[in-house]
C-alpha cells in the first residue's frame, strides 16, 4: 500500500515488507544496530526532480497484544539537503517527512488494531509525534493514539499494558 501526497508530491509514504532493503544503512546510522525484524516497515520516500527514489525517514510497527508499538523512528538529513529549497518549505510547512509518515501509518494500521503507542524519549522526536497526532499519557515517555473507535475503558487498559511492557 503506498500513498502519493496531493500536498506533497514529491513524497511517496509506502509500507514495505523487508525494512532493511530501505532503510538498513539511514537505521544502522541512527541506532548503530540492524533493523528489527518485525513484519510492518514504513517509508517516506522523496522522489527528486530527476525521479530518483530516496529514503527521507523509515519507522516500524509490532502488532502485540491487540495494540500497534512504534519505533525505530528516523530521518535521513542527508536526503533533507537534496531537496529544494522550496520542497523543504513545503515539507517543513506540512509537518515535515516523519510528521506525515506517522499520519500515514496511523491511517495504515488502524486496519489492524485500535492504539497505536510510540515510546519517546527524546524530547525533539516527542515535538514531531505530539504534531503528527500522538498525545502524551500518564506514563512517562509513553505517546498514544486511537486510530479507531475505543472505548474509554479499553483505551485505559491498552494503555496500561504498553506502559507495563517497559521500553520498545
Amino acid at each position: 500500500m503506498s500513498r502519493l501526497s496531493e500536498s506533497l508530491p514529491f513524497m511517496i509514504f509506502e509500507e514495505v515488507r523487508d525494512g532493511s532493503r530501505y532503510a538498513q544503512d539511514l537505521f544502522t546510522r541512527k541506532f548503530s544496530s540492524a533493523i528489527p525484524n518485525y513484519p510492518h516497515h514504513f517509508i517516506a520516500l522523496y522522489r527528486s526532480a530527476a525521479g530518483s527514489l530516496h529514503v527521507a525517514s523509515y519507522g516500524h510497527v509490532i502488532v502485540h497484544d491487540g495494540m500497534g508499538l512504534g519505533g525505530g523512528s528516523c530521518t535521513d538529513e542527508r536526503v533533507l539537503r537534496m531537496m529544494s529549497s522550496d520542497e523543504r518549505a513545503t515539507l517543513r510547512s506540512a509537518g515535515g517527512p516523519h510528521c506525515n509518515l506517522i499520519r500515514f501509518i496511523f491511517s495504515t494500521m488502524a486496519e489492524r488494531v485500535p492504539v497505536v503507542f510510540a515510546y519517546c524519549g527524546d524530547s525533539r522526536a516527542q515535538i514531531v509525534d505530539l504534531r503528527a497526532g500522538f498525545e502524551t499519557t500518564d506514563y512517562p515517555h509513553l505517546l498514544r493514539r486511537a486510530v479507531r473507535s475505543v472505548e474509554a475503558d479499553e483505551l485505559i487498559e491498552l494503555t496500561r499494558r504498553a506502559a507495563a511492557r517497559g521500553p520498545f
